[in-house]
């Protein structure tokens, strides 16, 4: 099934567009959207659902039945021990090493289905222990996984159970479906993966996206269809994944798109069944939520600071501030960068050094600031929601000490732990933001949209996704403090870019080139 209409001499774009929305395959694959993303989509509500149940035993059932009235200072230390014991054989052993790095962003080539029970064990395992990540790459990875394991299923039945083995793990081959075209054959060339999301490198912006290119066919045969059909489908299975806990359909459907980076027909042609299988699984979230009571923990502010208009004073402080909270987040990144070369090597032990690190950084939090550990510890969704719903409740000295202590410890889970990147930095974010909003003209409502939207950015390197989540985010807010949001993500992405430019021309490569030279 061809997606995607071969260009025809003479014929306008549009008409190819048009050729190819209104193809049988396309149609049929717009249908298969839908129908994959209500299985796909409760799968995630449940996955999301069983974690955040389990995240509120470890962190407060179990202390309660311990004695405590909270977590006491000391439980972030044997708890991610145990993470980093139960992660290590998971990412030495088992196939798809239980995700992809966070520190690489949500990007990547989408795992296969045999990488599956490694993804789903070392998030349900780890992330309520207190790992500083969030559950949106576990949660794209499920949903494409899943949508691979139906187009595997699909091409089996169509050739009788022969054909490649499809999308292996992460240090696996590569695929070789089988090819839709006369003469199909084993494909074996140029594959450009098939994943979703960004792939931040060294620590900002973003270097590719939705992997949406085709493969050569091997033998003058195969055309390649069967692959595009498989990449739009492991798209749409991502976005009804994450299509509620990132802001809803819009969010995860404007990610996948600016992510791509494409135009004209492929971006249609890739928008859509994103847009129906995102709306699929909001749906199907919403549903599911009422229907049993269960949280998902989504990104979301339930209440916010009172609404006031932006003035000068909010855009003369808030301009720097932004560039500010932009070299801190990459900072931190950097940091994640370099934990991951470190444990490229002898990866079991330095996982769980790393991870009993977390536990340490968590520790010192509730050590220096009186508060309980949980507060720093996961992703930070709760503790977003308290930071809007309540801006003045903590004191400067205790917000700089959670960018602190929650910043380290979210470098190390870069680099080493599996979980996404985005809910952390979004806290930090607003955090900073938050902090300083006592300078004479900057104001609370205001510090917070822009410490969302800088640290955001800076994290995913998608501006315009993060201009809308962060409105969305803010809801009755943003009309206001819609014109400090886009000039707060478009200083911190620029800022991010020349701290990135700045680490790639001090790279220990590139100086012993330069040395060579």
């Amino acid at each position: 099934m061809d997606v995607i209409a071969a260009p025809t001499p003479g014929r306008s774009p549009e008409d190819t567009l048009r050729q190819t929305l209104l193809s049988r395959g396309y149609l049929r694959l717009l249908l298969l959207c839908v129908l994959l993303g209500v299985p796909i989509a409760l799968a995630a509500f449940l996955f999301v659902g069983f974690q955040h149940e389990l995240q509120h035993w470890v962190w407060e059932s179990l202390p309660e039945a311990a004695g405590y009235d909270r977590a006491p200072w000391w439980w972030p230390l044997p708890a991610l021990l145990l993470a980093g014991l139960i992660l290590a054989p998971i990412v030495t052993r088992m196939p798809g090493r239980g995700g992809h790095l966070p520190v690489n962003g949500l990007g990547g080539p989408p795992l296969g289905p045999d990488a599956l029970p490694g993804v789903v064990l070392a998030a349900l395992a780890t992330l309520p222990l207190g790992v500083v990540l969030g559950p949106e790459a576990p949660l794209m990875a499920v949903g494409s996984g899943l949508a691979l394991l139906a187009v595997r299923a699909v091409r089996q039945r169509d050739d009788g159970g022969g054909g490649g083995r499809g999308l292996a793990g992460e240090d696996g081959p590569r695929p070789g479906g089988t090819g839709a075209g006369a003469g199909a054959g084993t494909e074996a060339g140029t594959e450009v993966g098939a994943g979703t999301g960004t792939r931040t490198e060294a620590g900002t912006g973003t270097e590719a996206g939705t992997w949406t290119g085709t493969e050569a066919g091997a033998g003058g045969g195969g055309s390649g269809g069967g692959s595009r059909s498989a990449v739009v489908l492991a798209t749409a299975g991502s976005t009804a994944a994450i299509s509620t806990i990132l802001g809803g359909p819009v969010v995860a459907a404007l990610m996948v798109v600016e992510a791509a980076g494409i135009a004209g027909p492929q971006l249609v042609v890739l928008l859509l069944p994103a847009l129906l299988a995102s709306a699929t699984g909001a749906l199907v979230f919403t549903g599911f939520g009422q229907w049993t009571g269960l949280s998902i923990g989504g990104l979301r502010l339930p209440e916010v600071p009172p609404d006031v208009n932006p003035d000068a004073g909010d855009f003369l402080w808030g301009v720097p501030l932004a560039a500010l909270i932009a070299v801190v987040v990459s900072l931190v990144h950097g940091l994640g960068r370099a934990t991951a070369t470190w444990t490229g090597r002898d990866t079991a032990r330095r996982t769980v050094a790393c991870a009993a690190g977390v536990g340490v950084c968590l520790t010192a939090y509730a050590l220096l600031t009186g508060r309980s550990p949980e507060n720093a510890a996961l992703s930070g969704q709760v503790a977003l929601g308290d930071l809007a719903a309540h801006p003045h409740a903590e004191s400067v000295a205790t917000l700089l000490a959670l960018v602190v202590c929650k910043g380290l410890a979210w470098g190390l889970c870069l680099g080493a732990l599996r979980g996404g990147p985005i809910f952390p930095a979004v806290l930090l974010g607003a955090a900073l933001g938050v902090a300083c909003s006592g300078l004479p003209g900057l104001g609370t409502t205001p510090a917070l949209a822009l410490g969302i939207a800088a640290a955001t950015v800076t994290v995913t390197g998608l501006p315009v996704t993060s201009s809308v989540l962060t409105v969305l985010l803010m809801g009755k807010d943003a009309a206001d403090q819609m014109p400090l949001i886009v000039v707060s993500a478009v200083v911190a992405y620029v800022v991010a870019q020349f701290v990135r430019q700045l680490r790639v021309r001090r790279s220990p490569a590139r100086v012993s080139a330069a040395r060579a030279g």
